[in-house]
């Protein structure tokens, strides 16, 4: 099994019978198979991202995580939520902020 947070393999495993709310910022995500579920579901339309391994997404704002979970429950669908502790992408320096980026410059 894979590591990291949001890798694919908790929502190729969940089937069906359940869906994975993956937090992504301050958005819920769903991809591959998840996304078809997530459409039929929830009612969601799938949009257009080109990043990472997947340019289709379908989601909602965070904010509203409490009400989609309940309309999944009551579709009798299970879910999951997974939530990424905030931090720099995988494999990439984390950023400078402006005042660090000035002073390197002197």
């Amino acid at each position: 099994m894979r590591r990291g947070c949001g890798s694919a393999c908790s929502s190729c495993a969940a089937g069906d019978a359940c869906l994975v709310f993956r937090r992504v910022g301050c958005f819920v995500e769903f991809q591959g198979a998840q996304r078809l579920l997530a459409e039929r579901v929830l009612g969601l339309r799938t949009a257009h991202l080109p990043r990472g391994r997947y340019a289709l997404t379908a989601g909602f704002p965070a904010k509203r995580t409490a009400a989609f979970r309940r309309r999944a429950l009551h579709a009798g669908v299970s879910v999951l939520e997974l939530r990424c502790p905030p931090g720099p992408a995988a494999g990439r320096p984390p950023r400078r902020s402006s005042q660090a980026a000035r002073a390197a410059r002197r």
